[in-house]
């Protein structure tokens, strides 16, 4: 693994060692976890605008079919199936 050298103010390098610490990592696994999580925030808000009819229309203008009769008890099953 090849490794740089970036330049960050002092105060800001004792808060990111701090930080690690805290989580009992290392600051390159905290900077990591830190970009993992933007990353996975930003995805899910990606979804913000995504309405029923917005992703049905979407489905259709992909000529898919929208499973109305899909229900949260499914999503269970679904999941139980998963584990067998």
């Amino acid at each position: 693994m090849s490794r740089t050298t970036i330049a960050i103010q002092t105060d800001t390098r004792a808060r990111i060692s701090a930080a690690a610490a805290a989580e009992e990592t290392t600051i390159d696994g905290l900077l990591r976890q830190l970009l993992d999580q933007r990353d996975r925030r930003r995805f899910w808000e990606s979804f913000e605008h995504v309405t029923p009819q917005s992703y049905a229309a979407a489905l259709a203008a992909d000529g898919d079919d929208l499973d109305e009769g899909f229900a949260t008890e499914d999503r269970g099953l679904d999941a139980e199936e998963a584990e067998w």
